[in-house]
């Protein structure tokens, strides 16, 4: 009788794959109960987002959306979507993701902005969206997944060309020195349809590209409102603001939207119920912020060499003492609950003041 060695090897294998679990669900984050990792925004009547009309800082606290998502739970990208009417005039989206990322080794540069930075980040409070606008009827996605906005036709020759149709790439980011490029983790990203079309349906996409690891939730503000971003007319303007290119104020789209950190509350409601807060009253009498956030986001975005703010560790010296004078541990002690610690975990905005990192790219 021959043997066939081959036969057997490929009947093990079989049997080694029938007998394990390889849908990669360790992979990826679990769920958090209420809270979708992708759904779409609407007005609080259920419609389409109404660009508002922007003249001061209490313009934008009153129309800011503020929301979280969760982690996406497969290789899906999460995220959402909102959809707003063409006015025939400009349109401002802005969004600002929790909360604000540094890296402190740009301190030892000696520059106006490494100056502030002379304390260490807390880097599990962070995330990322990205953002994208255009024409509802050029968006590939759905309510429940994200999508983009480019297409495919045939040339003469047969070729297949992708082209993106996207009518408000993120050419202003966060940084002016940065044009054409996302903002980056922490960091907020806006951008400004020069001419709507009238009474036509725009799609906004926010990919999360990144989720803070304290909690697996990530918070943000998303704004809509007519005329630009920038420019005494326009958002930046109305929030008091600098709009000028240079190196001192280069963070301070930080400020236009306060307050995207935000406490994760128990959510009771389905994923399919879960609802943002409208406006930043509604946000505070849920009691979902943090108050010491303003505190700390005008210090990351204002003047290092402002005599009334100071830099950074003006602000992060005394959190850390505070929360040690009270028996309890910032999260990034560790960010993973241990029930043998009884150090409760409370909510730190600045880093670890032991885990200093040296400047450059060592």
């Amino acid at each position: 009788m021959t043997f066939n060695h081959r036969w057997l090897l490929a009947g093990f294998g079989a049997a080694l794959l029938s007998g394990c679990d390889y849908s990669g669900d360790w992979l990826f984050n679990g769920p958090i109960d209420g809270l979708p990792p992708v759904y779409q925004i609407t007005s609080p009547d259920g419609g389409p987002i109404v660009p508002a009309d922007i003249d001061t800082i209490e313009d934008i606290q009153a129309n800011t959306i503020y929301g979280e998502v969760a982690a996406s739970q497969n290789t899906q990208v999460g995220g959402m979507t909102a959809e707003f009417i063409g006015t025939g005039d400009s349109v401002c989206v802005w969004v600002d993701p929790e909360v604000a990322y540094w890296t402190q080794s740009v301190a030892e540069g000696g520059s106006i902005i490494g100056e502030k930075f002379e304390y260490p980040d807390n880097p599990w409070d962070d995330g990322d969206l990205d953002l994208r606008v255009g024409l509802s009827v050029y968006y590939t996605g759905s309510p429940s997944r994200i999508g983009d906005f480019n297409v495919t036709y045939e040339d003469s020759l047969g070729n297949p060309v992708d082209i993106e149709l996207q009518d408000c790439p993120n050419e202003e980011a966060s940084s002016p020195f940065a044009e054409f490029v996302d903002a980056g983790r922490g960091s907020a990203e806006r951008c400004t349809i020069q001419r709507t079309e009238p009474g036509v349906s725009y799609t906004i996409a926010l990919t999360s590209w990144a989720v803070p690891l304290d909690d697996d939730r990530l918070g943000y503000g998303l704004l809509v409102a007519n005329g630009p971003c920038n420019g005494p007319g326009g958002v930046e303007g109305a929030a008091g603001r600098s709009n000028q290119a240079t190196e001192e104020n280069q963070l301070d789209a930080e400020c236009v939207i306060l307050g995207e950190a935000i406490r994760p509350l128990v959510l009771e409601n389905d994923e399919e119920d879960y609802r943002p807060y409208y406006g930043f009253a509604e946000l505070e009498a849920a009691g979902a912020n943090y108050p010491q956030v303003f505190d700390f986001e005008l210090l990351y975005c204002s003047d290092a060499t402002d005599e009334v703010n100071g830099p950074m560790r003006d602000y992060c010296r005394p959190e850390a003492r505070q929360v040690a004078e009270e028996g309890r541990a910032c999260l990034w002690d560790g960010f993973e609950e241990d029930e043998t610690n009884p150090l409760e975990k409370v909510k730190c905005f600045c880093g670890d003041p032991n885990d200093t990192p040296l400047n450059g790219p060592g």
